[in-house]
C-alpha cells in the first residue's frame, strides 16, 4: 500500500501525465478568451460606431461643430381662382439679441430704454427656448426705423443685439375674406413642443383659424440661416455659408374674389350682420364667403396689441365669427324646398295639391299662423308665395320621421367636410331625437307634439342650420340630389417652379333619394318666387334665377332673421348662394339684397337695375 502511493506520488501513474496536461490547455483555453473578449467588444464597438452608426455619429459631431443662424422663411402665398394675391408677405425690421444678453445687466437696461419692454420681459424672451448661444432670438417685430436707428447708433455698447428684415404676413385686400382665411398668431407653448422638431420656433407666428391654421403645415415653409463654425475656447464663430430659407407652399383657392366682394361690401354699406355663401352647383368648390362685421387680419400678423384685441372680443357684432359655418339659425321659409320634395317624393302631395290659407291653422285650441292670407294655394304657389299653412299641412302627411331622413340626405346635421377648423353641426329633429335629448327632463319634455312636426316644416323649432348647409341644400335641388363635399382649396403650388403638386378632386357626401320630376316640382315653385312671388329682388331680365325666402324667429324674440337661397341659371345651374341677415326681418328686403349683388358679380350683369323687393315672410 505504502508502494504504490509512493509510486503515484513519484509520478510514475500512468494516469497522471494526461490529466495534468488536459487541465493546462483548458486554463490556456480560458486565459486566451479572455484576454481575446476585450479586443472582440472592442471590434464590435467600433464596427457599431463607425459603420452601423457612423452616419449618425457623424452628424452628431458636426452639430457639434456648426450651427444654424437661422433666418426665417416666406409664408405660403394664398391666391384665389385667378391667380390674384389674397395673402403674401413682406419685410418688417425685427431688433434681435444672443442668449448670452440674458445674463448682462447693462445691455438689459439698454435694450429696455430702446424697446419700451422692461429688461425681465427681455430676460424672459430670451430664455424661453434653449438655443445654442449663437443663434438670435427675436425680441420686437415690426419695429419703427427710430428704433433701429437707436440700436445701430448705440452698437458698440449693444454686443449680440443685432436688427434685420423678417418676412411678415401681409394681406393686402385688408378685411377681405378675412374671417374665411383666418389669422396669425404666436406659437403657443403645447403647439411648439409637438412641432419644435420640424423646423419651428418658440417665437413663431402660426395659423390660428381659418385657412392659415387648416392649412398650416403647407404654408410654414423651412427656415434657413448662416450656417457657422463655432470655436472651442468662445471665439468669433468661422460663416460656413448660407442656406437659403424655403418658402411654404402656395395655396390657390377656388374663391372668386369679385363674388366674395360684392357680399362684403352690401353688408358693410347696410350695417348688417351675417353671412353668405356661394358654391358651385356642379363640384362644391366655395365661390364666396362672407361674414360681417369682420376684421383685419393684418392687424394680428405682427402682434396685437391688447388695447386692439380687447376692442374685437367685445365687439358685440363678434367679428372674429365665421358666420357661414360657426354660427346656427334657423332656416325658415328656406327648409320649405326640403319639407315640398319630401311631400312630393312620399306622395303626400302632388303639383296639383291644393289647400285653403286662411292666414293660419288650428290644432286643436292652438293657432299657429301664416305671415299672410293666401287663399287657395297649389304646390308651387306655396312655394312662391311661401304660404305656411300650406307646408304646416304637408308636413303633417309627411311626418317628422320622413323628413328628417331626408334632411340628412341633404347634409343637414351633419358634418360638411369642409377644410376649415370649427364647423358646427346643427340638428335635425324627430320624436327619437327629442326622446334622447331631453328624456333627462321627463317625459312632457321629451314627448313628441303636433307643434312639434308644425315647427319643423316650416324651417322653425328644433331645426337649427348654418348659412353653408342651406347653400348646400340649395345645391343639390338644383342639381338634382347629389350633395357634394365642399371645399376650398383649388391646387397646392410648388414655391419656386409653380407647378401643381396637389389638386382637390370634387367628392360626393350624400345623395337625395327622390325622382327627378319631384325636384322640378320644387326648381318650378322657385322660378316662381322669382317671378311672381317673395323673390322678385333676383328677376332679372337678361337671366333665369331660381330662389326662396324666409324669415326665422330669433329665441326669445319677435325678431326675424332674414333668409335668401338662389340658383342660376335656371336651366343650367351653376351657382347656388345662401345669405342671412340678423334681425333681417323679411329676406327678400335684406338677404336678398345679398345674394342679388353676389349674382350680379358672377354673371357681370353691371347694366342690370335692383328690382323693387316684394312683400315677403
Amino acid at each position: 500500500m505504502r508502494k504504490s502511493s509512493t509510486t503515484a506520488a513519484s509520478g510514475l501513474d500512468p494516469f497522471y501525465a494526461p490529466r495534468t496536461d488536459q487541465i493546462s490547455r483548458a486554463r490556456a483555453r480560458i486565459l486566451g478568451i479572455i484576454l481575446l473578449a476585450p479586443f472582440a467588444v472592442l471590434a464590435a464597438r467600433l464596427w457599431y460606431l463607425q459603420i452601423a452608426h457612423g452616419e449618425d455619429y457623424f452628424r452628431a459631431a458636426e452639430s457639434n461643430r456648426t450651427r444654424i443662424l437661422r433666418v426665417g422663411a416666406p409664408r405660403g402665398l394664398i391666391l384665389d381662382n385667378t391667380g390674384a394675391i389674397l395673402a403674401s408677405t413682406r419685410p418688417e425690421y425685427a431688433v434681435y439679441a444672443v442668449p448670452a444678453v440674458a445674463h448682462r445687466k447693462d445691455i438689459l437696461r439698454r435694450l429696455s430704454a430702446i424697446l419700451n419692454m422692461s429688461p425681465d420681459e427681455i430676460q424672459g424672451v430670451l430664455t424661453a427656448e434653449r438655443r445654442n448661444n449663437y443663434s438670435p432670438v427675436r425680441l420686437a417685430l415690426n419695429v419703427s426705423l427710430a428704433t433701429i436707428t437707436r440700436v445701430e447708433e448705440d452698437r458698440p455698447y449693444l454686443p449680440g443685439v443685432s436688427t434685420a428684415p423678417e418676412p411678415v404676413r401681409w394681406y393686402p385686400r385688408d378685411s377681405l375674406l378675412a374671417n374665411t382665411l383666418g389669422s396669425l398668431g404666436r406659437i403657443d407653448s403645447t403647439m411648439y413642443r409637438a412641432k419644435r422638431g420640424s423646423g419651428y420656433f418658440s417665437d413663431d407666428f402660426v395659423g390660428k383659424g381659418g385657412i392659415e391654421a387648416q392649412y398650416e403645415s403647407l404654408l410654414h415653409g423651412t427656415p434657413g440661416g448662416t450656417l457657422v463654425e463655432v470655436q472651442a475656447r468662445g471665439g468669433a464663430p468661422v460663416n460656413l455659408g448660407q442656406i437659403e430659407p424655403i418658402p411654404g407652399r402656395t395655396l390657390r383657392l377656388t374663391v372668386d374674389q369679385g363674388v366674395q366682394r360684392a357680399a362684403e361690401d352690401t353688408y358693410r354699406e347696410h350695417g348688417w350682420t351675417g353671412g353668405a355663401v356661394a358654391l358651385d352647383i356642379n363640384t362644391g368648390a366655395v365661390l364666396a364667403m362672407a361674414s360681417a362685421p369682420t376684421y383685419n387680419p393684418n392687424a394680428f400678423a405682427k402682434g396685437i396689441n391688447g388695447r386692439e384685441w380687447a376692442t374685437l372680443r367685445l365687439n358685440p357684432g363678434k367679428p372674429l365669427l365665421n358666420r357661414p359655418v360657426d354660427s346656427l339659425y334657423p332656416p325658415g321659409s328656406t327648409f320649405k324646398q326640403v319639407v315640398g320634395l319630401v311631400g312630393l317624393a312620399s306622395h303626400v302631395v302632388t303639383s296639383g295639391t291644393t289647400y285653403i290659407c286662411n292666414g293660419s291653422l288650428m290644432i286643436e285650441k292652438q293657432r299657429f299662423g301664416c305671415w299672410a292670407v293666401h287663399g287657395p294655394v297649389d304646390f308651387r304657389k306655396a312655394i312662391a308665395d311661401s304660404c305656411d299653412v300650406y307646408f304646416y299641412k304637408t308636413g303633417m302627411l309627411a311626418g317628422p320621421t320622413r323628413i328628417s331622413r331626408f334632411a340628412k340626405e341633404y347634409g343637414l346635421a351633419r358634418l360638411s367636410g369642409i377644410d376649415l377648423p370649427h364647423e358646427m353641426i346643427g340638428s335635425v329633429p324627430s320624436p327619437e331625437w327629442k326622446e334622447r335629448r331631453f328624456r333627462k327632463l321627463g317625459p312632457i319634455w321629451a314627448e313628441w307634439y303636433t307643434g312639434d312636426t308644425l315647427n319643423m316644416s316650416i324651417g322653425q323649432g328644433f331645426v337649427l342650420t348654418t348659412p353653408l348647409q342651406m347653400a348646400m341644400v340649395t345645391a343639390a335641388t338644383a342639381n338634382g340630389g347629389t350633395v357634394f363635399k365642399p371645399y376650398l382649396l383649388n391646387s397646392v403650388l410648388d414655391p419656386l417652379t409653380g407647378e401643381v403638386s396637389q389638386k382637390t378632386v370634387p367628392s360626393v357626401l350624400s345623395r337625395v333619394y327622390a325622382p327627378e320630376e319631384c325636384f322640378q316640382v320644387v326648381r318650378e315653385g322657385m322660378r316662381d318666387c322669382v317671378t311672381d312671388g317673395t323673390g322678385q329682388i333676383v328677376n332679372f331680365k337678361s337671366m333665369a334665377v331660381a330662389a326662396k325666402t324666409g324669415s326665422s324667429q330669433v329665441t326669445g324674440s319677435n325678431r326675424t332673421h332674414g333668409w335668401f337661397v338662389a340658383f342660376a341659371p335656371y336651366h343650367n345651374p351653376k351657382i347656388a348662394i345662401a345669405a342671412i341677415v340678423e334681425h333681417g326681418g323679411h329676406g327678400g328686403d335684406t338677404a336678398g339684397k345679398v345674394a342679388y349683388a353676389m349674382l350680379k358679380a358672377y354673371f357681370h350683369l353691371n347694366n342690370e337695375q335692383t328690382a323693387k323687393p316684394a312683400r315677403t315672410d
